[in-house]
């Protein structure tokens, strides 16, 4: 359903949503669809918490997929860099959000257990960067 719907139908309810970086730029198939939701749920009144996972254009993680890819450089055909995120946070007032937080997968079986929390890492050292 289009965000446009969705806080139509909640805008009579103390409900807030969650803008999720990857799903909003896999919805336009662009990087720039998600600052804009998240205006518009801030708009709203209804913005309650961010969501940073990533997508690619190509590579293991496919085409467009919701496969949460993590942050570039880190995965370099990833989408979502710090800069994206510090724009979702600048329209975002961070002290009004319930939550923030990352969503990030190792797409290969095989990786070991130190790579799988180096992404982790990576990706809780670039949300913090970010605010």
């Amino acid at each position: 359903m289009p965000l446009e719907n969705v806080l139509e139908v909640i805008t009579d309810y103390d409900i807030s949503i969650c803008i999720n970086w990857a799903r909003s730029a896999i919805e336009g198939r662009n990087t720039t669809l998600p600052l804009t939701h998240t205006q518009m749920a801030k708009q709203a009144g209804k913005l309650g918490a961010l969501m940073f996972s990533g997508t690619t254009l190509n590579g293991a993680y496919g085409e467009w997929q919701d496969l949460h890819a993590p942050f570039a450089p880190f995965c370099a055909e990833s989408l979502m860099t710090t800069d994206h995120v510090r724009e979702l946070f600048n329209v975002a007032e961070s002290s009004t959000l319930h939550f923030a937080g990352i969503k990030l997968l190792e797409i290969n079986a095989t990786a070991d257990v130190h790579h799988r929390i180096e992404i982790l890492r990576n990706g809780i050292h670039s949300l913090n960067e970010s605010r």
